[in-house]
């Protein structure tokens, strides 16, 4: 019992620091072994946000906490409670975030990681995070030397912490929360006017107006009045790539991933809407140009037929999808580099989008 075991320590208020590395387990998969009462964060239903809220309560004002934990913490509503219980016991937040692709942490655990850096205190006064880190192995020795945290004041989504890393981040997520109204405006419950999408692909997403014949296939269906070919656009830009990465767990393509993006066609110039359409309808013909066919195969299933897109040979097209989107949003020329250079050597390396995780 840890009153029993460090009865000093507890007594004279808690641990200077903790630091470690919790289990990855899922509640339902130990609850009928033990179970946890009383905990603000049981709604994760995972333990190491169990750990997290035991750290604290294990602390004093002024402890530091350290933990290796899934990215998956900062990013998905499901963590919310937890999220909520950091920003409630903490002064300061840092929070560093890494790919599995094509590095990785740890050798054979294919998960993205964050270093959590707490410092235990009632009132929150800064929290920082750096971008969504990719690395090839080799340069691995050198990959915490060059780690750089921006500020993160960003909490439009609750489940989301973003990662950003760089200054250009900042002023970028800071410009498009200028625009309160969200791509998922444009969004309707059923439709003929409709957009189809891969839920799968680790460097890229397609977006289209064609079935693919892939088992990932979605669907949105858009108002009427709506130029899906402005959405496709939108959606296959490179700063819509950027948002995903900041927001999401970087893995799960899910609705908040596509609908909370601070974009409506609508609020575009007619000039530049038309510009804006016409080059998704470019897009989309360049992808359809460059496919070749494959065949998949999934865990459990027959092999599947489809289309694999070459994403990166439609480059050109993304970069003016992006020029115009930088011009709409008020981008400096160096916020736009930073958009069209977003993670370039790893996605333009990859030949195609359907490299599997």
């Amino acid at each position: 019992h840890w009153f029993i075991q460090f009865y000093g320590i507890l007594t004279g208020g808690g641990f200077d620091v903790i630091i470690g590395n919790p289990p990855y387990v899922e509640y339902k998969d130990v609850c009928a072994t033990y179970q946890v009462r009383n905990f603000s964060t049981q709604d994760c239903s995972n333990l190491f946000a169990f750990v997290l809220e035991r750290c604290t309560k294990l602390s004093h004002p002024a402890s530091e906490v350290g933990m290796i934990i899934p990215l998956s913490a900062f990013s998905t509503d499901r963590m919310i409670p937890l999220i909520t219980h950091l920003q409630t016991h903490s002064s300061q937040l840092r929070i560093a975030n890494f790919s599995w692709r094509p590095g990785k942490l740890f050798d054979g655990v294919n998960l993205q990681l964050s270093i959590l850096l707490q410092k235990v205190a009632p009132q929150l006064e800064s929290v920082a995070t750096t971008r969504y880190l990719m690395w090839d192995s080799e340069a691995r020795p050198e990959l915490f030397s060059k780690i750089e945290y921006a500020t993160t004041p960003d909490n439009r989504l609750p489940g989301s912490i973003p990662k950003l890393g760089a200054r250009e981040a900042t002023s970028i997520l800071t410009k498009l929360r200028l625009h309160k109204k969200e791509i998922g405006a444009c969004f309707t419950r059923f439709s003929s006017n409709r957009v189809l999408y891969r839920r799968g692909g680790l460097y890229w997403k397609v977006f289209v107006d064609f079935e693919t014949g892939s088992s990932e296939e979605k669907i949105i269906h858009l108002l009427p009045e709506v130029d899906k070919y402005g959405i496709i656009a939108a959606l296959s830009s490179g700063l819509w790539w950027w948002y995903f990465t900041i927001t999401s767990d970087c893995r799960h393509l899910g609705n908040r991933d596509i609908s909370t993006f601070p974009f409506d066609p609508r609020g575009m110039s007619p000039d530049k809407l038309k510009s804006f359409c016409t080059l998704g309808r470019a897009y989309v013909k360049d992808l359809k140009r460059n496919a070749v066919d494959a065949v998949r195969v999934y865990k459990g299933t027959n092999p599947v037929e489809c289309l694999s897109f070459r994403v990166n040979q439609s480059k050109p097209i993304i970069d003016e999808i992006d020029t115009l989107l930088a011009q709409h949003y008020g981008f400096t020329p160096e916020e736009l580099d930073f958009i069209l250079n977003y993670d370039i050597k790893y996605r333009l390396g990859r030949d195609t989008e359907s490299e599997e995780e």
